[in-house]
């Protein structure tokens, strides 16, 4: 794989995982044990609650892989350079061109005005 440029993310998810795995086995285990419906009850709903957040961090983990890879397609692709185009001299007239008349409409156009000045008279007293 290429380098994981979310390399610590990936290390603190991993980690939750090693935590988690062994809560999710152990409440699994205790609800198919001779406990009260109750207490299996409560016992499968937060193994529920923990096999959720699993499976959020597996599916980060695997959009982290998802990325790596598109970042190598990227990086092979000679990203962030780009090579210049080149078209015929012919082409490049007609391009040239295109840009005159391009320039020639926008040349068109003036700015509206954006604001208003008023002067006011000096004050006079109303004695």
């Amino acid at each position: 794989m290429a380098d994981d440029i979310n390399a610590a993310r990936r290390t603190e998810l991993n980690n939750q995982m090693t935590i988690i795995a062994p809560q999710i086995r152990g409440l699994d285990d205790l609800a198919r044990t001779s406990v009260s419906p109750d207490l299996a009850a409560k016992l499968t709903a937060q193994s529920d609650i923990i096999k959720r957040r699993r499976d959020l961090i597996q599916a980060e983990l695997t959009g982290m892989d998802n990325v790596n890879s598109l970042h190598a397609s990227l990086v092979s692709d000679g990203y962030p350079d780009l090579p210049p185009a080149s078209v015929i001299d012919s082409l490049l007239a007609e391009l040239r061109e295109e840009l005159s008349d391009i320039q020639s409409a926008v040349a068109v156009f003036q700015t509206e005005a954006t604001s208003l000045k008023i002067a006011l008279g000096t004050p006079t007293s109303k004695s």
